[in-house]
């Protein structure tokens, strides 16, 4: 005869389980009612209220329950739902302003924007997403200054804003974004000059000036940064020398300037344009048309 579990005892053994099952079940449904924080859904309620949300070309689920289970268009959350980490609206006819709550979405790595019918300022609120590392703003019709707030997104490592109305100076705050790969800020109204503090970027990849009003010198130590490849300055008011750390870089345009002769000997008509003001005034035809 064998000696098994007396049958009271399983159902002793039983209990404990079925209850911490009935609890976690409990917990999970209430967490999937509550589990983003009103703070940023009302965000995303502004952008959608402000950008004429019902005319999205993509608006599936907008204004429906919960964003994460109910899979908001462009919305990516955690693993476990309680936090939205990715906003995704590029060329999604946004029309009009960024609200300034969207700074409440504190948890973004990555916010697109890009390539929509903004309009308005930059909100200075956006500084306050400090854990982003790619933003995405360009191709829109954005106005107004850079915000210096911007310089608080330490983990930043991709900032496009170039195609926009931009004005101002470029933000001597930037300088503080080590980790920044990728700064395109091209095709604005940018004006002053370069801010000696990006020779701190050491991270830095690619940038692009190209198509505003900058004035000033271009620093040796800024085309000699070790990980740069690529650099693009044309069609500025740049004055003084072409530095020869530029024939170091991969990629390089700084045509359509002011640049004093001689220039590097790396340097084509194409990538440094020519060699004097006269010359450049009767070359009618620009290397990038």
């Amino acid at each position: 005869m064998g000696h098994g579990i007396p049958e009271r005892s399983v159902h002793i053994f039983s209990f404990p389980i079925m209850l911490n099952a009935i609890v976690i079940v409990l917990f999970l449904a209430n967490g999937a009612l509550t589990a983003v924080p009103e703070s940023q859904i009302e965000a995303l309620q502004d952008l959608y209220k402000l950008t004429d949300g019902p005319n999205w070309k993509n608006n599936t689920n907008w204004l429906t329950g919960d964003p994460c289970s109910r899979g908001w268009f462009g919305v990516t959350c955690n693993a476990f739902n309680t936090t939205i980490i990715t906003l995704s609206l590029s060329t999604n006819s946004l029309n009009g302003i960024i609200p300034s709550s969207i700074g409440q979405l504190s948890s973004l790595s990555s916010l697109a924007l890009d390539s929509n019918l903004l309009t308005g300022s930059i909100p200075d609120a956006l500084g306050d997403i400090l854990y982003v590392r790619n933003l995405f703003l360009q191709n829109n019709s954005l106005a107004g200054s850079i915000p210096a707030s911007f310089g608080n997104m330490y983990l930043l490592r991709v900032l496009w804003l170039f195609s926009n109305t931009l004005s101002g100076s470029i933000p001597e705050a930037l300088g503080n974004l080590s980790s920044l790969r990728s700064l395109l800020l091209s095709s604005n109204s940018l004006t002053g000059s370069i801010p000696e503090v990006l020779d701190n970027l050491t991270s830095l990849r690619r940038l692009m000036l190209s198509s505003n009003s900058l004035t000033g010198s271009l620093s040796n130590t800024l085309v000699s940064l070790s990980k740069l490849r690529a650099l693009f300055v044309d069609s500025n008011e740049l004055t003084g020398f072409i530095p020869d750390g530029i024939c170091q870089l991969r990629d390089f345009n700084v045509s359509e300037n002011d640049f004093d002769c001689p220039h590097p000997a790396c340097c084509t008509l194409e990538s440094c344009g020519p060699c004097s003001q006269f010359t450049k005034l009767t070359n009618l035809v620009s290397p990038l048309a």
